[in-house]
């Protein structure tokens, strides 16, 4: 190996506990420390070597460790500590393997012979041990102006420890660390594991599918009452064209400006390592926060995260995690400021195929499949540009609002001189959360219906669940993330991912996910030759995310509890309501679930399509009842009316999916011209149920909304499993024969106080031949305001009757 002549490096034996060289310190589980004397120049070896390193994409070297490094005037002396081995691992697997190269890192003053140091260290050229390590695994940890080199081999791991005062060679650990084995023994599930045994964090290894592994590691908090905080990354990376990098993209190559050039730099080992170290950081300090922590590294992200979050969310290890918040990758920025991502573009990945006449390549053949297949190609090029020029027109537009498409394959022919009977193309779209799906998949039907006969399609993958992660102070999580960057100046840039990332999991069953790699000042480069990352970004990203986990961890979600009290004292009887209802017979559970619950996470999004609607949306927390509830409003509220009760949250808790919307004109949902006429209200939210999947409704309707719910209840009664008017208006538009044929069930709500409207609709409601009839005492016409306790008792007691 090549090393710069008289290349060295001070062992400190107080960090192991050790006056002389070459003793070695037994670890527990039989595993040692051996202190080595690095004062030696290892020229001797030559290319040797270099020659025995691992190519990271062949497998066919003898299984153990080697040694590489570089010298000259800039003081390349690093070594480089690479895995070899005997099974080949698949290559889109191939997590950043190797070791690290780059300039010689600059070394402290004489080490201190104190006591033992928490912050042992090795870094840096000549690590001469590493010759006779065997097995696999090797990684770094960085503390402050310490770091450690773990080599695999042996019994256990041996610890080489010097002092350095540079602490980016962990990240190079991140994309030095042997090419991943994603199953219960693999070898990146092992270096999860070792990080949590040497943080004191629990690891468990849940196997979603045989042969993929994800290691949960758990930071307890100190309430385990509360929802936790997630820490999402994934161990995989893409393939690498090598021939085309500036420097070998598994060396972890520093140059002499401090980018550190690796695949996986951004996308995204880097903020893996930095999730470790803030955690270590705040334990070292001694800090205790009230929410758990847990951090996932998930085996498959790059190819769709089918066999990794998108299991991992339906399996009850995950429920019991208990999650209410979570970070996920984002994106560099090449300016001063920081990307966060609230929500994402679908993902559609579609073949389209053609069948045609075969014949000669001699002749003019009509009705062929190129000829088909190049119409579609066409059709959706013309769209592609027409979006491209979309944002490229708009200066306030970004990406993600704008949806993209590219052809990425192209497949047929057996001959140069036989035209085939089928030839087929692949597109990767990525569809804006405006985009209504089903519209959007009726106009794939149509471009292949105008192409010709015998043109289909068939989706490779189709995501049909955006969800928007709100990014407003009512968003406790939002309000907490974005205050942490305002202290630490950080100018935020929120945007729709235009890519696809596993937060759309988290997403789907109700977590609120943002998409964040603190990495500004920095070119967008994953998946692109010389990925690469600046030391200095990355220091400070462990710096960021310190303190966001620090904030985050201790966040107390604004409850419904206090935004219940101001409501009511806004209506001067929040003392008169609790002291009237304390001793109401109901679940043990009684006094807190009226008020809602803090752990209960309040989800806004936009449906698809040409008239989006606003809507907020709770999952349920514990048993999943049959039925969803879907809230309307009257003139004056909108779907913050609901949140504000708490009747979303109630329902969450009770194990009801609950959605509310702002009709169009309210809330934040834009006026539409589509709502003129009665179809088109019904129509309207027949789309909705549609856009949102939910099945067996319940609509509660209060006044104004019977505008929409009566003509879909005529229309569509079918479709609810239940129906709760509360004084709509509209009654008087149909007659008693209308009324009568409808069989859904119908709890009918009204206040004491409403002398008109509530009456005249209760004259025509009644003709509904399967209802039931509740007044609410000492109410008004918004009843469900005035006594939202006794409404939210006789709701509950209607929903769990229809369940």
């Amino acid at each position: 190996m090549q090393v710069a002549k008289g290349t060295s490096m001070s062992v400190s034996p107080s960090l192991v506990g050790s006056e002389s060289c070459g003793h070695v310190d037994q670890l527990p589980g039989g595993h040692s420390v051996e202190q080595v004397d690095i004062n030696q120049n290892l020229t001797e070896r030559g290319d040797e070597a270099r020659e025995n390193l691992l190519d990271p994409l062949k497998h066919d070297k003898e299984s153990g460790w080697s040694l590489a490094g570089g010298g000259g005037e800039t003081g390349q002396a690093f070594t480089a500590l690479r895995p070899a081995y005997s099974t080949p691992q698949p290559p889109l697997l191939a997590a950043s393997s190797g070791g690290w190269r780059g300039r010689r890192c600059p070394l402290g003053a004489e080490p201190s012979r104190g006591g033992a140091s928490p912050q042992r260290a090795a870094c840096g050229a000549g690590l001469a041990a590493a010759r006779a390590a065997q097995g696999a695994g090797s990684w770094i940890q960085a503390s402050n102006n310490s770091v450690e080199v773990v080599l695999g081999g042996g019994p256990g791991p041996r610890r080489l420890h010097c002092r350095r005062e540079w602490e980016g060679c962990y990240l190079q650990s991140a994309i030095s660390a042997p090419r991943p084995g994603f199953g219960p023994s693999g070898t990146a599930v092992a270096f999860f594991e070792e990080r949590a045994h040497q943080l004191g964090l629990s690891c468990q290894k849940v196997e979603v599918t045989p042969g993929y592994v994800i290691p949960v590691l758990t930071w307890p908090g100190t309430n385990p009452t509360l929802s936790s905080i997630l820490l999402n990354s994934h161990m995989d990376v893409v393939p690498v064209f090598k021939e085309h990098w500036s420097h070998d993209p598994f060396e972890a190559f520093k140059d002499s400006e401090g980018y550190i050039y690796a695949r996986g730099t951004q996308d995204m080992k880097s903020v893996s390592i930095q999730y470790l170290e803030a955690v270590r950081r705040l334990k070292v300090e001694g800090h205790r926060f009230p929410r758990t922590i847990h951090m996932t590294f998930v085996p498959d992200e790059e190819i769709g995260g089918h066999k990794g979050m998108e299991l991992l969310v339906q399996r009850p290890e995950f429920q019991a995690l208990r999650v209410g918040f979570a970070l996920d990758e984002g994106l560099a920025n090449p300016t001063d400021a920081f990307t966060v991502f609230y929500s994402e573009r679908s993902l559609w990945w579609v073949r389209f195929t053609s069948s045609g006449r075969p014949g000669h390549g001699s002749r003019f053949i009509e009705d062929t499949a190129a000829e088909k297949l190049h119409k579609v190609v066409s059709s959706i090029l013309a769209f592609r540009e027409k979006e491209r020029q979309r944002l490229k027109s708009n200066p306030h537009l970004k990406e993600g609002a704008v949806t993209c498409v590219n052809l990425t394959k192209l497949e047929g022919g057996v001959a140069y001189n036989v035209v085939p009977a089928t030839m087929s193309a692949s597109f990767d779209f990525r569809l804006a959360p405006d985009v209504d799906l089903q519209a959007f998949e009726k106009q794939l039907q149509s471009w292949c219906q105008a192409a010709g006969e015998g043109v289909t399609f068939e989706f490779a993958q189709r995501w049909m669940k955006p969800r928007v992660t709100p990014i407003d102070d009512a968003n406790p999580w939002w309000a907490a993330f974005n205050r942490v960057c305002k202290d630490m100046n950080l100018t935020l840039e929120p945007e729709i991912f235009p890519a696809a990332t596993d937060s759309r999991y988290l997403r789907a069953v109700g977590i609120p996910a943002l998409g964040f790699s603190p990495m500004n000042r920095t070119p967008v480069l994953l998946h692109d030759h010389d990925e690469r990352l600046h030391e200095t970004v990355f220091l400070r990203g462990i710096d960021i995310y310190t303190r966001l986990l620090s904030v985050l961890a201790s966040t107390a979600v604004q409850t419904c509890v206090s935004r219940y009290k101001a409501a009511l004292l806004g209506l001067g009887v929040l003392l008169f309501m609790l002291l009237l209802y304390v001793g109401l017979p109901g679940p043990p559970e009684q006094t807190s679930w009226l008020l809602g619950d803090p752990n209960v996470t309040v989800l806004v999004g936009l449906t698809p399509g040409n008239s989006p609607i606003f809507y907020r949306e709770v999952l349920p927390l514990h048993r999943t009842h049959r039925v969803e509830v879907v809230l309307l409003h009257g003139k004056a509220f909108n779907s913050h009316t609901w949140e504000q009760l708490g009747t979303l949250q109630l329902l969450s808790r009770r194990g009801y999916r609950a959605v509310a919307l702002d009709l169009p004109g309210f809330g934040n949902s834009a006026p539409s011209k589509e709502v003129s006429t009665e179809a088109g209200r019904a129509e309207l939210l027949e789309r909705v149920l549609r856009d949102l999947e939910v099945q067996n409704a319940v609509l509660v309707s209060p006044s104004l909304s019977g505008h929409y719910a009566l003509p879909f209840l005529m229309q569509s009664h079918h479709q609810l499993r239940g129906f709760v008017p509360i004084a709509p208006t509209s009654t008087q538009n149909y007659n008693q024969e209308q009324f009568w044929a409808v069989k859904t069930p119908t709890l009918i709500l009204y206040g004491e106080l409403d002398h008109k409207l509530a009456q005249e609709s209760l004259q025509q409601l009644r003709h509904l031949p399967n209802h039931s009839v509740v007044k609410i005492h000492n109410a008004g016409h918004a009843c469900y305001l005035h006594k939202p306790q006794d409404f939210h008792l006789v709701l509950l007691d209607f929903l769990d009757h229809l369940s």
